[in-house]
């Protein structure tokens, strides 16, 4: 099995000398968000960088008109650290629905450690920008996305430079799990996907239309009536969609583990671990996370006692609690999401020190 040691107190905070800084980035891919019935050919993200520590971080929140989720500190537009001179990359994928800023708490963690770390709005896909049933339902489309934005990343005059090519790393919640592990090498097989959800219709995560897209069967029904591209995208989609540069993979909850071949997960070369809440109800960890930790090999799991899936999205603000029901925003009794978030910030960290290099 792969191993690794974590890092202990003293040497966690000689590594936590940065402060966190943070800014927006904006490409172009044309042809992925036509694909997904995206009106914009622009992709959004943002950076968390490490910058000198003194630098003013200010609050920040996931919310429009109200905020609804703390976002962490972070000092917006700040300049990059002086030394180093290069900064190790991780790739940063949210869950179904969610955004790039749904990632700042871990974001900020890796970017407070030395960390460049890169989030995007997943075209399509993303409550903070429009949604579409392409971006919903073609989601092994997403490691792609990625990919392109690491290539902005490297392109980036302000970030490019400062980024050691050798070291990238991936990382994702929930959808944004299966996302970091096909970086790594795992393929999906659409045909079984679609089997599996006509024997299992109600299950968990997977095959259900997400709270945030309600109405997804019946328009992804009328869509494939209209559009043979679409049809023809949701029967022959899947395959490597592997990139060599990312040389190892954090999952956090990770999604749609039946979709992924055995034989595309047993190949995989590049370290992987695997994190799930014992409490998930939401991508039930046998087919999921236990699935993917215990087929690739040297995969390393941790359990989180008592977590939720939903415990692994920023903490809810007062408005948050007060306008989301359910589990998004309330975990279980006994369960300290901000605590959860500093575990699991401080074992990606550990995890990426070892694999990606000091």
């Amino acid at each position: 099995m792969f191993a690794f040691p974590l890092l202990s107190p003293t040497l966690l905070a000689a590594v936590m000398t940065f402060a966190a800084g943070q800014r927006t980035f904006t490409f172009e891919a044309p042809q992925v968000t036509a694909q997904l019935g995206v009106a914009s050919a622009q992709i959004h993200g943002l950076v968390w960088y490490p910058v000198d520590a003194g630098a003013t971080e200010t609050p920040q929140y996931v919310g429009d008109s109200k905020a609804l989720f703390d976002a962490g500190s972070a000092a917006v537009d700040a300049p990059i650290a002086t030394a180093p001179a290069v900064f190790p990359l991780v790739l940063l994928s949210h869950g179904t629905g969610g955004s790039a800023r749904q990632m700042a708490w871990l974001g900020i963690a890796l970017a407070r450690a030395g960390f460049i770390a890169v989030a995007i709005d997943h075209p399509g896909n993303s409550g903070a920008a429009e949604t579409t049933v392409q971006g919903f339902t073609l989601w092994w489309l997403r490691p792609r996305e990625l990919s392109l934005a690491l290539d902005a990343a490297f392109a980036d005059p302000s970030v490019g430079p400062r980024v050691d090519r050798a070291r990238i790393g991936a990382a994702g919640f929930s959808l944004g799990g299966y996302t970091a592990i096909a970086l790594g090498g795992a393929s999906v097989d659409v045909a079984a996907f679609h089997a599996y959800c006509a024997q299992h219709p109600t299950a968990a995560g997977n095959c259900q239309p997400p709270p945030e897209f309600p109405e997804l069967i019946s328009k992804m029904n009328a869509l494939l009536a209209s559009d043979p591209s679409y049809a023809k995208a949701m029967t022959s989609g899947g395959g490597d969609v592997s990139d060599s540069r990312v040389r190892s993979v954090y999952a956090i909850a990770p999604a749609v583990g039946e979709s992924v071949t055995v034989a595309s997960l047993r190949a995989i070369s590049v370290p992987v671990r695997v994190v799930f809440g014992t409490n998930d109800v939401t991508v039930a960890p046998p087919q999921n996370a236990l699935r993917y930790a215990s087929a690739i090999p040297g995969a390393t799991l941790m359990t989180v006692p008592g977590a939720g899936h939903y415990t692994f999205l920023d903490t809810c603000t007062a408005d948050g609690k007060a306008l989301i029901p359910g589990p998004v925003c309330t975990d279980g009794p006994g369960v300290d999401r901000e605590a959860i978030h500093a575990q699991v910030a401080r074992d990606a960290i550990a995890f990426f020190e070892k694999t990606l290099g000091p």
